[in-house]
């Protein structure tokens, strides 16, 4: 039939679909090009995608062969969002926050996003048992109840949903007031279009990560499981698997970030921030309310008024993250893995303990080069490391160097 008509516009939609080390990548994706190509015209081809970086980008031009493409990639902020996270112990934990939230803001259009479609129902129980109005909604429920969902969501019948990503599709509701994770999404593509359903009416909203450490280790597992089944050639499946622990360790340097959240999105995007704070995240208010803190303090006398907790931020020495990376790579290139970071802090440190001794740490370079750092200095150093993406988590949260090619360097 398309050889038979003239195809003057060929619209790709979801073009990152195409990139195979992506995250959403669909191998019949691939076959477009050769599609166009077998057009007896060549038709205007446009690609649209709304969340990717400047490797997916790259990667969509390459799979669809486009020609001489012009790019045009709005700004990724969504000012009106607040965005902030919270580490959870448990799935009680986790099922407490949401309730807890839900209660807090009676009346408002809520979307909880979970990994599991058990999990959608058990929570929507809970919330149900707590007095919220709630259902769950998931991709095995039958068409008459997931219309019912939907339609009584949209029509403010229904306050919280609790869903899997298939919630959400071509359900817009701009009055949503707040997006919770219920666990770490596999991506922060993944994460900003599951949050970014909130607030789009252009007025404040809220968005909140629950995470926890168990989250990554699930993460990883899966990836090696799992992820590159569908690629043919050995190095491909490598590669996708590298992509994949990529996005995880994105994901997990957001959560254990000691910065701006927005600034940590925009910059994943290719984004750049307007400022170091953008004020509006939970990061950048506790670290303003700390402050005020202690410009209160000041004005007491240096007593801090009653019912206060002061939390200083810690400054941490240049040199100091300096010869932890290149302690952490050294270890890397002599040993080809990591250790935890109680390890690394002794071994920094030069304990003669047998927990350091014993695995050889004592004869790598950069063993004692910090002598006189305390723990909790060596340990905010290495947050610093991992948020700067200069350090990685590895299997069992192992600290390893990003680039492992790096040239070590001391000081």
């Amino acid at each position: 039939f398309c050889q038979s008509i003239r195809i003057r516009l060929l619209a790709v939609d979801e073009a990152h679909c195409v990139f195979q080390w992506g995250q959403d990548f669909r191998p019949d994706y691939l076959a477009i090009a050769d599609f166009i190509d077998r057009l007896p015209e060549r038709p205007v081809v446009a690609a649209f995608t709304a969340t990717a970086t400047p490797e997916t980008r790259t990667g969509i031009i390459r799979n669809l062969r486009l020609r001489d493409p012009l790019s045009a990639a709005a700004g990724f902020d969504r000012p009106n969002l607040f965005f902030d996270r919270r580490r959870v112990n448990g799935k009680t934990e986790r099922t407490e926050y949401v309730i807890d939230y839900a209660r807090r803001h009676p009346g408002e259009g809520g979307i909880v996003y979970c990994m599991s479609r058990d999990r959608t129902e058990e929570l929507a129980e809970a919330l149900k048992d707590a007095g919220v109005n709630a259902e769950y909604f998931h991709a095995r429920m039958d068409e008459t109840r997931k219309t019912r969902v939907q339609d009584g969501f949209l029509n403010d019948d229904i306050d919280v949903i609790t869903a899997t990503t298939a919630f959400g599709m071509g359900v817009d509701k701009p009055d949503v007031r707040w997006v919770i994770n219920d666990s770490v999404p596999s991506s922060m593509e993944e994460y900003y279009q599951e949050a970014g359903r909130a607030g789009r009416d252009g007025q404040p909203a809220t968005c909140t990560l629950l995470w926890s450490e168990f989250d990554f280790e699930l993460h990883r597992r899966r990836i090696r499981d799992s992820v590159g089944t569908a690629l043919a050639d050995e190095n491909d499946r490598k590669r996708a698997k590298e992509a994949a622990l990529a996005r995880s360790r994105a994901m997990e340097r957001y959560c254990d970030a000691s910065a701006c959240l927005r600034g940590q999105i925009l910059r994943y995007f290719g984004d750049r921030p307007e400022s170091a704070s953008c004020g509006a995240c939970g990061y950048c208010t506790r670290r303003q309310a700390a402050a005020d803190v202690r410009s209160r303090t000041d004005g007491h006398g240096g007593r801090a008024p009653s019912r206060t907790v002061v939390v200083e931020s810690m400054v941490v020495d240049p040199q100091l993250k300096t010869r932890i990376a290149a302690y952490v790579r050294n270890i890397y290139a002599e040993q080809g893995h990591g250790y935890g970071v109680a390890k690394i802090v002794n071994a920094i440190q030069g304990s003669r303990s047998l927990n350091v001794t014993g695995c050889g740490l004592d004869r790598v370079d950069g063993y004692g080069s910090a002598p006189h750092a305390t723990s909790a200095q060596i340990r905010a150093a290495v947050k610093q490391l991992l948020s700067d993406g200069v350090l990685v988590h590895g299997e069992h949260k192992a600290l390893e160097p990003v680039d492992p090619t790096a040239r070590p360097r001391t000081s």
